[in-house]
């Protein structure tokens, strides 16, 4: 399939996922925009074990976000605070555990399609850059997940853009943009096929 047909195909699944107000849809469709189509549970799984495992590599290196407080509350449960590290450690246990037990059962039950089905999601990944692989289509992913981070809050298009221009430099830095004559056009057709909260445009009067 060439990237061009790709690409549409890939924009219309996207576009028919974001338009509920459903964040899990939304979250469907940034791993589309990502990886070119869902994963299927095993692969997420494997996913999910190379993202806690970089964490874990991170807390090697000294990262401070490590160490900051999460409040969990659940119903009929008292309510805890507790270090972030702790809860991507249990993550990683309990997903570690996970994998060692379909790989064992499916060993046990001569599973042979069990266990193709583990290697081809290890292969699915492998020479992908991890945990966080270049997206497929770099500008939906990220605007979906500015979209989830707002929460409905709205931007402008000329914000949106300069978040963009960030994520593409790897800088916080916000770069120098100028607003082009069609007015960011084609970034807010994107904006409108994913449902994204846009604010009006601020006016600057000319003398």
């Amino acid at each position: 399939m060439k990237k061009t047909k790709l690409r549409n195909t890939l924009s219309k699944e996207i576009k028919k996922l974001t338009q509920s107000k459903n964040v899990h849809q939304d979250f469907k469709a940034q791993e589309i925009a990502t990886f070119g189509r869902s994963l299927t549970p095993i692969e997420d799984l494997v996913r999910m074990y190379y993202a806690t495992k970089a964490e874990i590599n991170n807390k090697l290196g000294g990262n401070t976000r490590w160490r900051h407080k999460v409040i969990i509350r659940q119903p009929g449960v008292k309510t805890v605070s507790t270090e972030l590290g702790k809860i991507i450690e249990l993550a990683f246990e309990k997903i570690k555990a996970s994998l060692s037990d379909q790989l064992l059962a499916a060993i046990d039950a001569d599973d042979f399609e069990k266990i193709q089905e583990l290697a081809e999601a290890v292969c699915f990944f492998k020479g992908r850059q991890r945990p966080h692989p270049r997206p497929i289509d770099f500008e939906r992913e990220a605007l979906i997940m500015l979209k989830v981070h707002l929460g409905g809050e709205k931007i402008t298009i000329r914000e949106v853009a300069e978040f963009l221009a960030r994520r593409k430099a790897g800088s916080k830095k916000i770069p120098e943009i100028e607003t082009p004559a069609d007015g960011f056009s084609a970034l807010r057709k994107k904006c409108r096929e994913i449902n994204f909260p846009l604010a009006s445009s601020r006016k600057i009067s000319r003398t």
